[in-house]
């Protein structure tokens, strides 16, 4: 049910076309609190409804107050209550919230004393003179504030950061302040409130190479703060993964191949010739029988990069005119076999066409892997994979 508030003589109408008889009894409506209402201002007609309440009184709960009262005597035209509500200092507007039985709870409250009263609304819409609780009433006071947010995972690149979390389950649970700095500063960079439905936070403009300190604290409604949970963290660089050692031996292997031809190994893309290449098979005539060579696209190949990196982006080197202009990558750290879970990197729309130039496959998330499976899906003019040379870029931290 809406909450509503009271404005300069006006107050916002229930929902509905048309109003039946309420029957009034002892039952609870659970209705909201003071927090996010929606002003409507429709005014209800001229007069005045000449039954009252009586008797309103109110138990007080943590962060609520339920309102009790006395039907008036003669209710054959009354159609429903009005409980209005208003904080004596921190909460000081004046709400209001209808109600069909003779209680009414009020939850999220502040911690503030509340003045309480109730009209009765007739079927012609007439409100009658409001009854004030004979005292003020207070909710139990929170004081304590909403707990961590969790599982905390910080990415950081070379002029970004991401930051990904869960958010507190509690239900007073109201906003996440972050903010961060460079670690010799003294001022915060940038701060930042985000809604309780918000579980990320990105930063950009970095300086690369530079270390960055953190800080990351929950409030509710009330403004009860959470303790800080700081940390660090220190943007990388990227640079050309090391393709050979100073014998002139390559550092990482194909793995597999989905399809080769007799004289076009996947192994020649790693041997830096852009006139080497690895061709997929295009017929029948060139299968293999060291392995099963299939025609058509897609095709793919494994790389086995020997290490555990971080890889930015997959760049491949058409051989001619009939280079890949859809490709797809994918990452594991585990050696792959039929039941890997490959993570998906993105996949790249590129040009083909020209012989010989890089294309740059930019992934999109940063990832640890030792494996990177490079699937060509679709090729300029042709409906085979033909790659000269393959380069991985990574980004490291010095």
């Amino acid at each position: 049910m809406m909450k509503i508030i009271n404005t300069t003589g006006k107050i916002a109408l229930l929902l509905c076309t048309t109003f039946c008889f309420l029957q009034c009894s002892d039952e609870v409506d659970e209705g909201s609190g003071s927090g996010g209402e929606i002003i409507i201002t429709d005014s209800l007609p001229m007069g005045t409804f000449e039954q009252k309440v009586s008797n309103v009184t109110a138990i007080a709960a943590l962060r609520s107050l339920t309102i009790s009262w006395n039907a008036p005597e003669d209710i054959s035209d009354l159609a429903y209550y009005l409980v209005e509500w208003k904080g004596t200092a921190t909460d000081a507007t004046l709400y209001s919230k209808p109600s069909n039985t003779t209680s009414l709870k009020i939850e999220k409250l502040y911690n503030d004393v509340y003045t309480i009263g109730v009209r009765a609304v007739s079927n012609d819409m007439l409100k009658s003179e409001v009854v004030n609780a004979a005292t003020t009433y207070e909710p139990i006071p929170d004081n304590n504030a909403p707990g961590f947010i969790s599982e905390l995972k910080v990415s950081a690149v070379v002029g970004s950061a991401s930051l990904i979390w869960t958010n507190p389950i509690d239900e007073d649970f109201e906003y996440t302040i972050v903010r961060y700095k460079g670690v010799d500063s003294t001022d915060w960079v940038y701060v930042d409130t985000l809604s309780s439905i918000t579980t990320s936070w990105n930063i950009y403009g970095l300086t690369e190479l530079t270390n960055y300190e953190y800080v990351i604290e929950t409030s509710d409604y009330i403004g009860n703060k959470s303790e800080k949970l700081e940390g660090q963290f220190k943007t990388k660089t990227e640079q050309p993964l090391e393709k050979f050692n100073d014998e002139g031996d390559p550092l990482w292997n194909i793995f597999y191949w989905s399809s080769r031809t007799q004289d076009a190994h996947a192994e020649e893309m790693l041997d830096d010739d852009l006139d080497t290449k690895w061709h997929s098979a295009w017929t029948s005539g060139n299968e293999f029988s060291d392995g099963f060579t299939s025609t058509g696209l897609p095709q793919y190949f494994i790389l086995d990069l020997e290490k555990e990196v971080i890889p930015s982006a997959v760049i491949l080197y058409p051989w001619d005119t009939r280079g890949p202009n859809l490709v797809r990558i994918e990452a594991a750290m585990e050696e792959p076999n039929n039941n890997t879970e490959w993570i998906d990197l993105g996949t790249s729309v590129l040009d083909g066409s020209k012989a010989k130039q890089p294309l740059t496959c930019g992934l999109n998330k940063v990832v640890t892997a030792k494996y990177l499976k490079i699937t060509i899906l679709q090729a300029n003019n042709v409906g085979s994979a033909i790659i000269g040379s393959v380069e991985v870029n990574v980004l490291v931290d010095q």
